[in-house]
């Protein structure tokens, strides 16, 4: 492909890997069975990073941030709140 890209390895980097920031983002499921997502305030695990927030409706995109809590959550480990 033709064109100029760039690639950054964190790997090595563990205290880089713990300041990069993230989207947070809440998923609700209405009455009506239909659900929206609030998300875009960012932060990481040292900063709060901003403050905008975005409310979407469109199938497509909650079916995005779903399929990237799917993954989050493949990644961890589940506990209760009372273990916290």
């Amino acid at each position: 492909m033709k064109g100029s890209y760039m690639v950054v390895d964190l790997s090595s980097s563990l205290d880089a890997l713990n300041q990069i920031p993230f989207v947070e983002f809440s998923i609700f499921e209405n009455e009506d069975d239909s659900s929206e997502i609030i998300f875009g305030w960012t932060s990481s695990n040292s900063d709060f990073l901003g403050a905008d927030c975005f409310v979407i409706k469109d199938k497509h995109v909650v079916e995005y941030f779903l399929s990237y809590m799917r993954r989050i959550e493949s990644l961890g480990v589940p506990v209760s709140l009372e273990e916290m």
